[in-house]
């Protein structure tokens, strides 16, 4: 994400290098391995087939490159699956593409598991009692909230083949079949997030929840002004919206590190940010999507109300106008953002053309006759371009998730969408191979026909040189003196 970056691989690559420091790296150089994990994190063997990818040996400049190289299968062929099963609209998905599973919950109050690749279900709970809004998931814990203001937690079992057992019961107080229950929150939970250590809830409340994982136990409050749409957690920050703001914080110590206020006209429904927490974006009830450099004018305060503090006039490093309704989801695996709104539609934007323009990321747009002003923000008459659209939908899509190659999508359909991107890459291979094996054939027949008209051409079209001429008139000659010999 630093810098300027191209569709050609290697020009990429050498812009990496030059971000890195402009040394010479050799191909297990720890600059290398910080740059891919500042923008990808650590890799991981997937046993789903996704875009995880490990070369041998941890040749990182290798795997940059071909990690930059992939991200061109977004821009490729597709195939799309829809899994049915839930009864009442979907309100959240997620992908978790090392455990080859596909989450979703919503309105039937049930979570369902779905293989990744084969497009099955594989674990469905009972009717939790309330409507799902949100999911939070890896390796080691599937965690969702609804209106019952309560998180419920299953815990990923080695045993099992897709890691959570959601079927199996429990007679134990502080669990309800085979989930684990914390309280706390005083209205619907609305989102989660979570890292390595802490598992983060917000609420309607107002608050968001930071729960030790180790402990479950609930060990710091961040307080907003109004209600708590979403959450990302994101290196060390922790990004959140509430009413038409967005918050940054201090996941160690807490901290409001920045309010901006007024982003949105309207609620701001969706956050998203860069795995270095350098980078956030935000969607809301106007249809626009903001970028911002969260490492711009940084705050000192120390201050944990968020009323205390003020927002100065500031710019979005980029703004993108691509539907005509809510923006109610994001999600974001780099270069790709992808929003989910309710015209129906995703809208998949690579961030990279604004770096481009721009040069580096910490270089906000400046503001000119292309740009207006839109509540405390400048931003662009017409918006950047979206990159690509999916459509198909007929109602609203709450939520959307990339990654494993995927793009996985739920909203009033009662539908989960899946658009397969893994195998764009090598169907643009053969496609690129068949065009010119057709080439190739063509020109082939070409020649062989003209070699083949010039076999056939006509002994009188063949034009004789003069030697062949004197020599003609000669034997004609001596051939008539001899016929008239004999007639004498």
């Amino acid at each position: 994400m630093k810098g300027r970056t191209s569709r050609l691989v290697d020009r990429a690559t050498c812009r990496a290098l030059f971000e890195i420091g402009s040394v010479r790296l050799s191909s297990d150089s720890h600059g290398w391995k910080d740059f891919y994990c500042e923008r990808w994190g650590l890799p991981s063997p997937s046993s789903g087939g996704g875009s995880q990818l490990v070369l041998p040996g941890g040749h990182w400049r290798e795997l940059y490159v071909a990690r930059e190289a992939a991200s061109k299968a977004m821009m490729g062929r597709f195939t799309m699956d829809m899994l049915h099963g839930h009864t009442a609209a979907v309100r959240c998905v997620r992908i978790l593409p090392t455990a080859n599973l596909i989450c979703s919950a919503g309105y039937d109050q049930t979570v369902r598991l779905w293989n990744m690749e084969g497009g099955l279900p594989v674990s469905c709970s009972r009717a939790l009692g309330d409507t799902i809004r949100a999911i939070a998931v890896d390796t080691e814990m599937l965690a969702v909230a609804g209106t019952e203001a309560v998180v419920r937690l299953w815990h990923a079992n080695r045993d099992n083949p897709y890691l959570f057992d959601l079927v199996s019961t429990s007679a134990s107080p502080s669990t309800r079949g085979n989930e684990t229950l914390l309280y706390g929150h005083m209205g619907p939970v609305t989102c989660l997030g979570m890292d390595a250590k802490h598992l983060y809830s917000g609420s309607w409340d107002m608050l968001i929840k930071v729960w030790d994982r180790s402990n479950l136990k609930c060990g710091q409050t961040l307080r907003h002004m109004d209600w708590v749409w979403a959450l990302a957690q994101r290196g060390r920050r922790v990004f959140s919206t509430a009413g038409s703001d967005v918050y940054s914080w201090d996941t160690e110590t807490g901290e409001l590190l920045r309010v901006r206020t007024g982003v949105h006209i309207g609620q701001a429904y969706a956050v998203q940010g860069t795995r270095s927490g350098h980078i956030v974006f935000s969607g809301g009830e106007d249809g626009v999507v903001r970028m911002f450099d969260d490492r711009i004018a940084k705050r000192r305060s120390s201050l944990t109300d968020c009323s205390s503090l003020s927002n100065d006039l500031e710019e979005a490093v980029a703004s993108w106008i691509p539907h005509s309704s809510a923006v109610y989801s994001l999600a974001f695996e780099d270069p790709w953002l992808v929003t989910a709104s309710g015209d129906g539609s995703l809208a998949m934007i690579d961030v990279r053309h604004v770096m481009k323009r721009t040069g580096s990321v910490g270089k906000q747009v400046r503001p000119s006759a292309r740009f207006r002003k839109w509540g405390n923000y400048m931003v662009s008459k017409d918006g950047e371009k979206a990159q690509r659209w999916l459509s198909g939908f007929h109602q609203s899509t709450y939520s959307v998730d990339i990654g494993g190659g995927r793009v996985v999508s739920g909203g009033e359909e009662k539908i989960v969408r899946i658009w397969d991107f893994s195998q764009a890459l090598e169907i643009e291979k053969r496609v690129q191979a068949s065009r010119r094996n057709q080439i190739e054939n063509r020109t082939r027949r070409k020649n062989a026909s003209m070699d083949h008209k010039g076999l056939l051409c006509p002994l009188g079209d063949l034009k004789p040189s003069p030697v062949q001429n004197c020599n003609q008139l000669y034997f004609t000659v001596s051939f008539l003196m001899v016929i008239t010999k004999s007639d004498w």
